[in-house]
Formats: C-alpha cells, sequence, structure tokens
C-alpha cells in the first residue's frame, strides 16, 4: 500500500520522501470520489509521513 512506503520513505531519510507524499496527495485529489473519502485518504498520506518521521527521530535518539 502506499501508505507503507510514504511511512518507509520517512523513516529511512530517503530525499524523495516529500516529492512521494506530493505526488500520492495529487492523485487521491484527481481521482474520482466524494470529497469526504479524498479528505480521509489525504489524512492518511500525512498520518503516514508523521509516523515515518517520529519512528526515525526515536532510531536516532537511541543511536545517542
Amino acid at each position: 500500500m502506499i501508505y507503507e512506503t510514504i511511512e518507509a520513505a520517512y523513516r529511512y531519510g530517503r530525499p524523495d520522501a516529500d516529492l512521494l507524499l506530493h505526488e500520492t496527495v495529487e492523485s487521491i485529489l484527481e481521482a474520482g470520489g466524494n470529497d469526504k473519502d479524498k479528505l480521509y485518504k489525504i489524512r492518511c498520506a500525512y498520518a503516514s509521513a508523521r509516523n515515518g518521521k517520529a519512528l526515525r527521530s526515536a532510531e536516532m535518539q537511541q543511536e545517542v
């Protein structure tokens, strides 16, 4: 699933993580469906990014 890919991109500090998130949100907005479903999917994408950042931060603190 794309959400796991976003999370992994942020967790491992991939340089294209922001681009992946942007392209995912863009594709959600262009897809059919109602606004409530689109909003839910966009929230999931951003939540995955936040979770990936948090995991990266936690791992970096453990290394110190």
